[in-house]
């Protein structure tokens, strides 16, 4: 009877042992599985939608010659007087403008940053001097701080810190030259502050060793 008890009691802890391995066993096939996906998701940088727009922005004047001609029409069109009925003609100069105003605006944002960017890197190289990099940088955030309203926090302050200094290095290794610079900034038709301050120092560098090559061959 004991030696039963014992083998019916030894079985059960075989069935886990083999419960636990074939768990075991899964487990790694899910992680396996689940690195694998995640392998898959990474996207390379030639293969980034948006860094090939931005790339090919910033390659070259993408204004087209057909759409300066239908802008000089537009406004040609809308100076001359008319009793017809101008319903789409009014609506569509509405887009035309619009879009116009957007992308002007878009741009104003970018060079806002990247002289926001242009001014942090500046008072930072004067921090370092005497500083470790952490204090250089508290130094500077607190400068910043301290000419804003008390309702704007150290974390808003930091946030824009942190996009400008994308913007600002982006542009600064593009070009040595800071009016070329600010050249490449009036070529972005599509591109937001916010997407550039989203790129990965990689991605940065990336785009930039692109634009600079692209410019040579052209």
């Amino acid at each position: 009877m004991n030696v039963d008890g014992e083998e019916e009691s030894a079985r059960p802890e075989e069935t886990n042992s083999a419960s636990n391995s074939g768990g075991k066993k899964r487990a790694n096939e899910d992680t396996d599985s689940s690195a694998s996906k995640k392998s898959k998701k990474h996207v390379q940088p030639e293969d980034s939608n948006i860094l090939k727009k931005l790339i090919r922005e910033l390659s070259s004047d993408t204004t087209r010659l057909s759409e300066i001609k239908e802008k000089r029409a537009l406004y040609r069109e809308a100076v001359r007087e008319v009793e017809s009925d101008r319903t789409f003609f009014d609506l569509y100069l509405k887009i035309t403008n619009t879009e116009e105003r957007s992308e002007k605006a878009r741009n104003e944002v970018i060079f806002a940053y990247y002289y926001f960017g242009e001014e942090l890197e500046k008072r930072l190289a004067h921090y370092r001097k005497t500083n470790e990099e952490h204090e250089a940088k508290k130094k500077l955030y607190d400068a910043v701080k301290d000419q804003l309203p008390k309702e704007v926090t150290k974390s808003a302050v930091r946030k824009k810190a942190d996009r400008a200094g994308k913007v600002y290095d982006l542009f600064f290794r593009i070009s040595d030259d800071k009016t070329q610079r600010l050249l490449f900034i009036q070529r972005i038709k599509s591109i937001s502050a916010t997407s550039i301050s989203k790129l990965s120092d990689d991605d940065i560098k990336y785009v930039a060793s692109q634009v600079r090559k692209n410019t040579r061959q052209n």
